[in-house]
């Protein structure tokens, strides 16, 4: 460690860099194929996470952090947006995840 206090600007750009890496090392075919989960759920009309999706059916990717560039980049086409409120995840130990919505 340093002793340089990081900034909120290090740590967006850790956490793009390392969305960056395993999106980058997801298999495309299984990209698609979660995009198109993801756009099922939403079509429900109902909020939803990442765990609706997994439930879904999307099969699982080498590395289970993938859905998180899936859904950033969903909402940045406009397809999905935050509601503002977030879930436990019975699957990340009950951790908060954003809940999900068609826009």
């Amino acid at each position: 460690m340093t002793g340089r206090q990081l900034t909120f600007e290090d740590a967006a750009r850790a956490r793009d860099s390392a969305m960056e890496r395993v999106d980058g090392a997801a298999d495309p075919v299984w990209r698609a194929d979660a995009e198109a989960a993801v756009l099922a759920v939403a079509a429900r009309g109902m909020p939803f996470t990442t765990d609706d999706v997994w439930d879904a059916g999307l099969r699982y990717p080498r590395e289970l952090r993938a859905i998180g560039p899936v859904m950033q980049r969903l909402a940045r086409a406009g397809a999905i947006r935050r509601t503002g409120r977030f879930r436990p995840s019975l699957r990340s130990h009950l951790s908060p995840k954003p809940e999900w919505r068609r826009p």
